[in-house]
């Protein structure tokens, strides 16, 4: 597919979603999943759990074109800077992605961990307490040739 720009805001703190945005100006999840995701005929809708920023739902709605997008992120912060990104793309996606600040699981299954873990600080997530972003911390990058 042609060259497709996607704009992303990037958290202050490093981390590695974040550090591989502003190093490779590329979406961080396997390219294996946005060539699989761009052959199957008719997508349409997607939903990702655990989205981040939103890099490889956003940069397959710009390649592709998508009618909804579900994004869940669990974490306040990363979830403020996730709508930010989702608004900035719609225009080049088609539609409005939903971004839903909470937590996937089903603590119902037999034998599931009732417990959360985040990894990295043992006090939570350090990005809990990212604030705002400014323009420096907004990276442009292609998803395509």
């Amino acid at each position: 597919f042609p060259e497709l720009v996607v704009s992303m805001e990037t958290l202050p703190a490093r981390e590695k979603v974040s550090n591989w945005l502003r190093a490779c100006d590329a979406p961080y999840c396997d390219a294996t999943f946005l060539a699989l995701a761009v052959q199957m005929p008719g997508l349409s809708s997607v939903v990702e759990v655990g989205a981040n920023l939103g890099d490889c739902t956003l940069s397959l709605g710009v390649a592709v074109g998508l009618h909804e997008a579900f994004l869940f992120e669990p974490v306040p912060a990363v979830a403020s800077v996730l709508r930010r990104n989702a608004r900035d793309n719609a225009w080049r996606i088609g539609s409005l992605p939903t971004v839903v600040e909470a937590l996937v699981g089903n603590p119902a299954l037999p034998g599931a961990r009732q417990k959360l873990y985040f990894s990295g600080a043992p006090r939570g997530n350090p990005f809990a307490e990212a604030a705002t972003m400014d323009a420096s911390r907004r990276r442009s990058f292609g998803t395509g040739a």
